[in-house]
């Protein structure tokens, strides 16, 4: 072999070799496609249910950021929304750490909990797209869901609720409406939950129990003509249905607690005062006879 040929032959590798690395991340020695979409609803990210509250009717607006967040330029971008459809975009090729805002859509809320999911998928490769379909380079997707929750008026348009403390007191019992405090949780609100409705206001401690508490408490809000309640008892419920679902108690806890702790104008029934005066009496005749 002659030196000419020797050091040609050294630079054909190293010429290959620093091909190699113009083209490899830090992955297994490849680079590596991957895009992010985010999408929000009214400016939230609400990932998770019940997402904003937002009136029946009232208009809501979705938007779509893409980022490419990956190591390859990315071609053939397109986003998708599964109850929406098509979602259009300023351009379909991105650079690395690039980023595009699609197409507001905008829409009319629907009572109870809505969610719809944005996705976005791309090609590494600017000829390997045929037919919609990444055929010889790294396709790259993503997801992203998004919730809100459509409130009914329950008995007016809100600022009013009693407490589980309220509702779980014998002295007001006479305030329930459409509900008795032996229903059963289960079957009222559809979840798995071996409680009655007061047994669920009686108990005590965190996540679904903490939960069964103000699901109590605003379904009887809800149902109450007297409570100028945020939510309808189907609002609640539906609420309810979806915490279980997807195992966000808290988040459904919170919402629910902020509108059963507002002012409580319901005061004592008719009534309830003489079977307050009742009780007294029966405590009295039992310690006397002892």
């Amino acid at each position: 072999m002659t030196r000419t040929s020797f050091v040609g032959k050294r630079l054909a590798v190293v010429a290959a070799s620093a091909l190699m690395i113009s083209f490899t991340g830090i992955a297994g020695g490849q680079v590596v496609p991957s895009i992010d979409i985010e999408k929000a609803t009214n400016g939230e990210d609400a990932d998770a249910p019940t997402g904003p509250l937002i009136p029946v009717g009232d208009s809501v607006e979705w938007t779509y950021r893409v980022t490419n967040d990956g190591d390859a330029t990315l071609f053939f971008i397109s986003v998708m929304d599964d109850q929406l459809g098509p979602i259009v975009c300023p351009k379909d090729t991105l650079v690395p750490n690039e980023s595009m805002d699609c197409e507001v859509v905008m829409g009319i809320a629907e009572p109870g909990q809505y969610a719809n999911v944005g996705s976005v998928e791309a090609c590494d490769d600017a000829d390997s797209f045929v037919q919609f379909v990444c055929q010889f380079g790294t396709a790259a997707r993503d997801s992203d869901p998004s919730h809100y929750f459509g409130e009914e008026p329950g008995g007016g348009g809100g600022g009013e609720g009693c407490t589980p403390g309220y509702w779980k007191q014998p002295h007001h019992f006479g305030s329930w409406t459409g509900y008795a405090q032996d229903d059963s949780f289960s079957e009222v609100f559809g979840v798995p939950y071996d409680k009655t409705l007061l047994g669920a206001l009686k108990t005590g401690s965190g996540k679904q129990k903490a939960l069964g508490r103000h699901a109590v408490a605003a379904l009887l809000n809800g149902a109450s003509g007297d409570v100028d309640f945020a939510f309808s008892a189907a609002d609640v419920i539906a609420l309810v249905q979806q915490a279980w679902d997807s195992g966000d108690f808290e988040g459904a806890k919170d919402q629910l607690a902020a509108e059963n702790e507002q002012q409580c104008d319901l005061g004592r029934n008719p009534g309830d005062d003489d079977r307050v005066a009742d009780q007294g009496n029966k405590g009295k005749k039992s310690k006397k006879n002892r």
